[in-house]
């Protein structure tokens, strides 16, 4: 599910979400063409989860968190394929 959200609070639930665990950025996947749409992905591997940030440009719209079986930046980078194929 993709929460809609005002710019500054993407990175608060991030922060939230991993606690003291450590985040990383995963990849960067734009859509197609001369679209600015693109969604940045975060991983937390402690917790298995993936943070996917839906942009704009550089302005937030939305995000989207999943929780893996088992942590990978391979199912997260399709994960964000998917996603931008949705919007």
């Amino acid at each position: 599910m993709i929460i809609e959200t005002m710019s500054e609070r993407p990175r608060i639930a991030l922060a939230q979400i991993a606690g003291s665990s450590r985040v990383s950025r995963i990849h960067t996947q734009y859509k197609p063409g001369n679209s600015t749409t693109n969604i940045v992905s975060y991983g937390i591997p402690a917790k298995d989860i993936v943070f996917h940030l839906i942009r704009n440009g550089r302005e937030c719209v939305g995000f989207e968190v999943k929780h893996l079986d088992k942590y990978s930046m391979k199912e997260a980078i399709q994960q964000a394929r998917a996603i931008l194929n949705e919007l």
